[in-house]
């Protein structure tokens, strides 16, 4: 005999929930010492699967704000470093080498992520400038905001 999987995560909580709420059903029937009829035990489950799925909608709810909140952290974290890196370590005037840069280097010029900064190294060598934009690298908003401080020397 198949077992049936069940498939998705939708799924198994609404399983558990409806057995979470037949064993409160179940348990609570019993214990007032009357025994409960077919439809008082229906109405009981019926209540408490309500109140499960509204605590799981609750519990859902506010994982997916922690989640969201989790990942401005670490987007305000990876500013903040690149922050850090560009005031400790940039010279005014001090030209980054397309050709030879670290992605480091590259990563502090003026909007450029450090996935920018890979696409950089990854094109290399570069004969000119402006090839960051005919190579698809940058846009031209985007190298008019770096062209004044790079250099292929």
């Amino acid at each position: 005999m198949a077992k049936r999987s069940i498939g998705n995560s939708r799924e198994r909580k609404d399983m558990a929930a409806i057995l979470l709420s037949a064993a409160m059903v179940l348990g609570t029937a019993g214990c007032n010492g009357n025994p409960a009829t077919h439809q008082e035990v229906q109405q009981q489950a019926a209540q408490t699967t309500v109140a499960v799925k509204q605590d799981a909608q609750q519990a859902v709810d506010a994982t997916r704000k922690a989640a969201a909140n989790a990942e401005s952290d670490v987007n305000d974290v990876a500013k903040g470093v690149k922050q850090g890196l560009h005031e400790d370590t940039a010279t005014p005037g001090e030209k980054v080498n397309l050709n030879s840069g670290t992605l480091v280097q590259l990563a502090m010029l003026p909007g450029i992520s450090f996935t920018k900064a890979g696409d950089i190294v990854k094109k290399r060598p570069y004969s000119s400038e402006h090839e960051l934009v005919s190579r698809g690298v940058l846009t031209e908003a985007e190298y008019a905001k770096v062209e004044p401080q790079i250099t292929l020397e």
